[in-house]
């Protein structure tokens, strides 16, 4: 349940990106506001705030900062690799304590 939680999070993310990108609000000088972008301001787009992916430009203006997010997916992968490691390791760990019994 957890894990279909978070995929809905990932996506509701990537959307939100998605939007920021189609429409060209990347830096400060390009930022728009939430409207124009056909968005509100809902807890998902509080969190991309809140991690500094979405950046403030001032006036109510909004733009991705595709660094931060880029670092974000990065870490995300790197996060669920290891996540991957330690399931295996007590799987493994598993398989010998129940063949040693």
């Amino acid at each position: 349940m957890a894990s279909t939680a978070a995929q809905a999070l990932a996506a509701s993310e990537s959307r939100i990106v998605g939007l920021f990108r189609a429409g060209g609000a990347l830096n400060s000088a390009t930022a728009q506001r939430l409207q124009k972008l056909g968005l509100s301001d809902g807890k998902e787009l509080r969190g991309l705030v809140k991690a500094s992916i979405i950046r403030r430009a001032g006036a109510g203006r909004y733009f991705l900062s595709e660094t931060t997010w880029a670092t974000r997916r990065h870490l995300g992968a790197r996060a669920m690799v290891r996540m991957l490691v330690v399931v295996a390791a007590v799987a493994v760990g598993l398989v010998f304590l129940l063949a040693a019994s």
